[in-house]
């Protein structure tokens, strides 16, 4: 029985996750390879400058590579090599845009946009940290952000996949501004 002047507890309301800033910047990151047999193995140190995504001032890489096997997945923005057509492929399927010829390397058959591709040849065949992307009337949402293999299009249970959300102009002139300065 309540008593007077006391109101009961009501449930309170589930909230929004906060709002995400995305931003990017260039970093580099290095790997060591050893080839030959003991005694006459040789090690070479190959240092990659790359366009990575920062969410909230933070690489995602840092975030969406805990607990995963391959933490050198990074953005297709690394250089030439990863290809023009492809990079501004894999910037504007994160719009939720049709990206044409390209798609298959960009965006897995269940409709998940790659957000990290392997850090060693970019080849979403190797699999990649994935999202669903979901662009509303102010909010972008990458939904359910994990590890998906291209293979079988299983997605990683080994960690519970998080959502990012943005707010849709500031995200959408990071990545046109991308896309500019890429082709």
């Amino acid at each position: 029985m309540a008593r007077p002047g006391y109101a009961p507890l009501m449930p309170a309301a589930p909230r929004e996750p906060a709002l995400s800033v995305l931003g990017s910047a260039w970093t580099e990151t290095s790997t060591e390879a050893v080839t030959g047999r003991w005694p006459r193995r040789t090690r070479t140190r190959e240092v990659v400058r790359f366009r990575d995504w920062l969410v909230d001032g933070r690489p995602l890489r840092e975030r969406a590579s805990i607990g995963h096997p391959r933490a050198d997945d990074r953005p297709l923005m690394w250089g030439p090599e990863a290809g023009d057509a492809v990079v501004v492929a894999s910037l504007r399927a994160l719009l939720a845009d049709e990206v044409g010829p390209d798609e298959e390397w960009v965006r897995f058959p269940d409709g998940r946009t790659a957000i990290l591709f392997c850090g060693l040849c970019g080849d979403i065949w190797c699999g990649a940290i994935s999202a669903d992307v979901r662009v509303e009337e102010s909010i972008v949402e990458w939904r359910d952000v994990a590890y998906q293999d291209r293979i079988t299009g299983e997605i990683a249970t080994d960690r519970p996949p998080f959502t990012l959300r943005f707010e849709r102009g500031p995200y959408e002139r990071t990545i046109r501004d991308l896309i500019t300065g890429w082709r």
